[in-house]
């Protein structure tokens, strides 16, 4: 049986294709997001919103494009494979490595480092911004932590990941309300974002809000049964 095609996706298409014709970026962006989220395997979707984001000089999300891309369509892996042999990329993610490294033994201050010296090389990488938040977090500087998440939204305003940061944050500074508020963020951005729903449910609890908090772990169950 060949598969049922989404009658909304070509029109997505036709719109993006339109902004980006008129150079209006950001709004073909919103309109291709919105699609992968009716047929995450759309590679033709990848490659539009791999377009707009080289546009937005975005590097590191375009990168991540790529990814995906040949995860839906293995032969363009040497694609990848020559983006990957220009020497800054190979500098930065070497960088990023070693900070994963770091963070993993607990060496904040030196992983600091290593994602500053990213951000010199590629002042648009998200992930450097959102992972310098959660060593200033570990470091007890929450207030740094919150510049850092909300640098990294201004780039990319619609990251589940950086919003769920931003929450526990919250959540470490007491401020109950704003890390709800973040937290909802990250489940409306993605719908089906377990960790986000778990955070969410043991805040509930801390709270004693145990309604909503059986809601969030329903919804996990909901998520992934085997949970």
């Amino acid at each position: 049986m060949r598969p049922v095609k989404n009658p909304n996706i070509d029109t997505l298409i036709k719109k993006g294709e339109k902004h980006l014709k008129n150079r209006q970026f950001e709004d073909a962006l919103r309109i291709f997001n919105f699609a992968l989220k009716l047929d995450e395997k759309n590679e033709k979707l990848w490659e539009y919103k791999l377009a707009a984001l080289n546009e937005l000089d975005r590097v590191d999300e375009a990168y991540e494009c790529l990814e995906q891309i040949t995860k839906i369509n293995p032969e363009k892996m040497k694609w990848l494979a020559e983006v990957r042999k220009n020497p800054e990329i190979q500098r930065c993610d070497k960088l990023m490595e070693d900070a994963q490294r770091l963070v993993a033994d607990q060496q904040y201050e030196k992983a600091i480092s290593c994602y500053k010296e990213v951000i010199k090389s590629d002042p648009t990488c998200t992930d450097a911004y959102m992972n310098l938040g959660i060593c200033y977090d570990h470091l007890g500087d929450y207030s740094s932590a919150i510049d850092f998440y909300d640098m990294a939204l201004e780039l990319y305003p619609q990251y589940p990941k950086a919003w769920l940061n931003k929450a526990i944050t919250y959540q470490h500074m007491e401020d109950i309300n704003e890390a709800l508020r973040c937290f909802d963020k990250a489940v409306d951005l993605d719908k089906n974002y377990s960790l986000a729903y778990y955070n969410k449910g043991v805040l509930l609890i801390e709270n004693g809000d145990y309604r909503q908090a059986l809601e969030c772990f329903t919804k996990i169950l909901e998520i992934d049964p085997e949970k």
